[in-house]
């Protein structure tokens, strides 16, 4: 893991994902040609927010996975929906093409879940089954009817906006989606906490593979729950609140993970959960005073 010498270069193809100790990495081409002015005139300060060559390898072991599609002929993938639907309802679905009105109890568009995972793919549907491991509590509470909150569907953009803002998605293009990808400091930032994260797991099992697809999964959790609280926290504080007002949450979300990911001294994922974390605890003094 900690020999990356004397090595042939990989780009970004994901074709070409293979052993790291035979590879050395290059920067992403979105990651390559994301400069400011000043940063196209200054070398050095471009060197600063390159990727290591330890976080390009974690970066590459993740991305494979990030653009696996959930393919609704394929009967592997089918069996992971039917275990996320076990998960939750704690028992078997019965119907042969998966469709069913409980999907949309969980927040789905509608009763063929299947369809909703075109944009986040795998990577959205085990994310949301990692969710309800954890936090199978707070599901069944995000599913209460009156709180007008779809668990599934915020789930699943989130996924899809993370594999879009860290460079990760294959579709990507500089021209096209540089509105999209985060900076060169927040994706420096990524690589940290990828890093940082495989250092705290050396004593344990995992694999480099597991320690990078729980770093998603984690920021995932961190602003799923933000999504919520902020939604619950506005539907008290505003008495004409409204469904489609939900769009304005996940903006903030977006606004607030862009400006925590472009800080210079952000690196890992206790210090994500814990800006979150204070966040949401204002919310709840805010509730008391209005009470």
């Amino acid at each position: 893991m900690d020999s990356f010498d004397d090595l042939q270069v990989l780009s970004d193809n994901p074709a070409n994902q293979v052993n790291p100790a035979n590879q050395v990495y290059e920067q992403p081409k979105t990651h390559k040609r994301n400069k400011s002015c000043l940063e196209c005139l200054v070398c050095c300060q471009t060197s600063e927010t390159d990727l290591s060559q330890k976080e390009l390898y974690l970066y590459y072991t993740l991305k494979p996975f990030c653009n696996e599609l959930y393919d609704e002929a394929n009967p592997i993938h089918q069996s992971k929906l039917l275990d996320l639907y076990f998960l939750y309802f704690g028992n078997p679905l019965e119907s042969q093409d998966l469709n069913s009105e409980d999907w949309m109890t969980l927040g789905f568009q509608s009763k063929n879940a299947q369809t909703d995972f075109r944009g986040a793919g795998l990577l959205g549907l085990e994310n949301i089954k990692l969710f309800i491991i954890n936090q199978k509590p707070l599901v069944e509470e995000m599913a209460v009817k009156t709180h007008e909150f779809l668990f599934a569907m915020t789930s699943l953009n989130i996924s899809f906006y993370l594999k879009g803002f860290f460079h990760l998605a294959d579709y990507l293009t500089y021209e096209r989606d540089k509105k999209i990808i985060c900076s060169r400091d927040a994706l420096k930032n990524f690589g940290l906490v990828l890093e940082n994260s495989l250092k705290l797991n050396l004593k344990k099992e995992a694999t480099a593979f597991d320690v990078a697809k729980n770093v998603i999964y984690e920021i995932h959790e961190i602003l799923l729950i933000f999504c919520y609280k902020k939604w619950l926290h506005l539907r008290i504080i505003r008495k004409d609140i409204i469904f489609m007002d939900f769009y304005k949450v996940v903006e903030e979300m977006k606004k607030l993970f862009v400006d925590i990911f472009n800080f210079d001294e952000m690196g890992s994922i206790p210090q994500l959960r814990d800006y979150f974390q204070k966040l949401v605890a204002k919310f709840s003094e805010e509730k008391q005073e209005i009470n």
